[in-house]
């Protein structure tokens, strides 16, 4: 089986694309300068939505948890089990 490609919208399209070139890319609100994880139309912060740009990561973020899947959420994946 072939893999699923996750939705493409033109909200999430920027991060998508800048995935296939190995960047990644995070939603910022340049009005109350905070970042925004998942992608949105409108800042949760100030709820304002002309001043949202995507800027590439820092690399400084910290990985709290992981999961490991044993078994495949998807047949697709069967052959790639365990995976993070």
């Amino acid at each position: 089986m072939e893999r699923i490609a996750p939705p493409s919208t033109d909200l999430t399209d920027p991060f998508w694309d800048a995935t296939r070139e190995h960047r990644y890319l995070v939603q910022w609100c340049t009005a109350c300068d905070q970042p925004i994880f998942y992608p949105r139309v409108v800042c949760p912060t100030c709820l304002l939505d002309e001043a949202l740009e995507w800027r590439p990561s820092t690399g400084a973020g910290v990985v709290y948890a992981a999961s490991v899947q044993h078994r495949p959420a998807y047949p697709g994946l069967a052959d790639q089990v365990p995976y993070v």
